[in-house]
This record gives C-alpha cells, structure tokens and sequence, in this order.
C-alpha cells in the first residue's frame, strides 16, 4: 500500500512538473516571444527529448522517494513514542 502511495506521490510530482513548464512556456511567450520574436524554429527537437525524458525521470523517482520517506515512516521515526496530554487530562488528575 505504502508504494502506491509513494507512486502516487510521484506521479503528482510530475503533474506539477508539467504545470511549472506550462508556466514557463506562457511567461516565454508573454515577454521573450512579444518582444524579439523568436519562436525556437532553430532548436532541434531530438536534441532536447533525452533531456526532457531524463527530467521527468528524475521528478518521477523524487517524487516516489519522497512518498516512501512520507509514509513509509521514516519521517517520523525521529519522534519519540509519548502520549499527547491536553489540557482536559491535566485537570482531571
């Protein structure tokens, strides 16, 4: 269970990884595109796509390492084992 929702983790890293490109595609097209004009016609696709398969290999794997630390405990192995004591124990005692 704790890997699908590591998975899940790391998938949702990508969906923000997208979301981020996304940002930076508009704000290019906003400022860099309106003022020079250049559209990237000279940039070879083939050149660019290991790196962006990299990338989002990358954001995948810590995304899902991450997931694992969360909630496979190691987050929290730190902590040690108390009560949590509230104001309305304390009274009573």
């Amino acid at each position: 269970m704790v890997l699908f929702y590591a998975l899940g983790v790391g998938t949702l890293g990508l969906v923000l990884f997208f979301v981020l490109s996304l940002a930076l595609i508009g704000l290019y097209g906003q400022f860099v595109w309106t003022f020079t004009h250049w559209d990237l016609a000279s940039i070879q696709s083939e050149i660019v796509k290991p790196w962006a398969n990299f990338a989002m290999l990358i954001v995948f794997s810590a995304g899902t390492i991450a997931g694992i630390w969360f909630f496979g405990g190691y987050a929290w192995s730190h902590l040690k084992n108390r009560r949590m004591v509230n104001a309305a124990t304390r009274a009573r005692r």
